[in-house]
C-alpha cells in the first residue's frame, strides 16, 4: 500500500492537474490510464489506491445531447443525439495528505 501512495505522489510531482480535490470532483474531467501509466501510475496501482480512497474509477459517456458537442467536434443538434464507440476508463485522483 506504501508504494501505491509514493508512486501516487511522484506521478502527482510530474503533472499536479491529474489530482482534484473531494469537493471539486464533479468538474474533473478525469485522467485516461495510458496517461497515468507514463507517469508511473499502473492499473494494479490504480486499482489499490481505489480500494484505500484515493481514486475513483468513472467511465465517459457515449451518448452527446442537443446542445453538446459530439466527439468528432460537432454540435448536436436539437431532437438528436450522437453516439461514439463504447465506454472509456477515466480515473479521478485525490493528493495525499501529508
Amino acid at each position: 500500500m506504501k508504494e501505491c501512495l509514493r508512486m501516487l505522489n511522484i506521478a502527482i510531482s510530474q503533472d499536479s492537474s491529474i489530482v482534484s480535490s473531494r469537493d471539486a470532483y464533479l468538474s474533473h474531467p478525469g485522467n485516461e490510464e495510458a496517461y497515468l501509466d507514463s507517469l508511473g501510475l499502473t492499473r494494479r496501482h490504480l486499482k489499490k489506491l481505489e480500494k484505500l480512497g484515493y481514486a475513483i474509477r468513472g467511465y465517459t459517456k457515449n451518448i452527446w445531447l442537443p446542445g453538446e458537442e459530439a466527439p468528432d467536434g460537432k454540435p448536436v443538434h436539437e431532437h438528436m443525439s450522437a453516439r461514439g464507440k463504447g465506454h472509456r476508463v477515466k480515473w479521478l485522483l485525490f493528493g495525499v495528505n501529508k
